[in-house]
């Protein structure tokens, strides 16, 4: 039989689990995120080697043209895309915690 102590126990867990669900449901703003300054800094390595005679301008700005797409197609695919390892992770801990909780998974 279960005290009153390991419902808290259970309780506190629950909240602390559906923080961190919640966290990892919030997508990055662009600029937090590494395609953002991988594209930054392919670009600006781009016009360096543009501007040091590496490489001819109209190539340089067919590859920062190219990073840039690359950048917007991927924000789009990480936006649009639902996460579905994140329902698997929240059954496994309401399993755990014996229907104290019950996942809320969207469809």
């Amino acid at each position: 039989m279960a005290s009153i102590a390991d419902y808290w126990r259970a309780l506190k867990g629950a909240n602390k689990i559906k923080k961190e669900i919640k966290q990892m449901e919030e997508k990055k703003s662009g600029i937090r995120t590494s395609e953002f300054w991988l594209s930054v800094a392919g670009i600006l390595g781009t016009a360096v080697a543009a501007f040091g005679g590496f490489i001819p301008a109209a190539l340089a700005a067919k590859i920062a043209g190219g990073l840039t797409v690359a950048y917007t197609v991927a924000r789009a695919v990480v936006k649009i895309t639902p996460s579905t390892k994140d329902d698997a992770f929240v059954e496994a801990v309401a399993a755990k915690l014996g229907g104290l909780i019950k996942p809320e998974i969207k469809p």
